[in-house]
């Protein structure tokens, strides 16, 4: 099962708001944090990899370079089209991985 856990400023005075998202349904247990929380089985496709690479091949100073794998979230019920108006930019965005039953966000 996958998990992801995307943050927003979702107005002008930026308001921050976390959103759930799984590749299954999945609610959490009331001992997990965050508790009874509900994750939208949208997950239609997600990155396999990030990488953050320290220079480059044979290199010994320059900059970073980031990479990573796309997310694609099913919307054909139009549910989520209010995200076009918010800010995802340098917020966080957490991606697990784990067993179905197994304590939240430890295992």
């Amino acid at each position: 099962m996958i998990v992801i856990e995307l943050t927003a400023a979702i107005d002008d005075a930026g308001t921050e708001r976390t959103f759930y998202v799984s590749d299954t349904r999945f609610v959490t247990e009331p001992t997990d944090t965050p508790a009874n929380e509900a994750f939208e089985p949208r997950l239609t496709a997600y990155p396999d990899s990030i990488n953050l690479t320290a220079f480059g091949t044979n290199r010994v100073g320059g900059g970073t370079r980031l990479s990573a794998g796309e997310m694609r979230l099913a919307n054909a019920d139009g549910a989520l089209d209010a995200w076009n108006t918010y800010d995802f930019g340098g917020r966080r965005f957490i991606m697990r991985q784990g067993e179905e039953g197994a304590p939240y966000p430890g295992a």
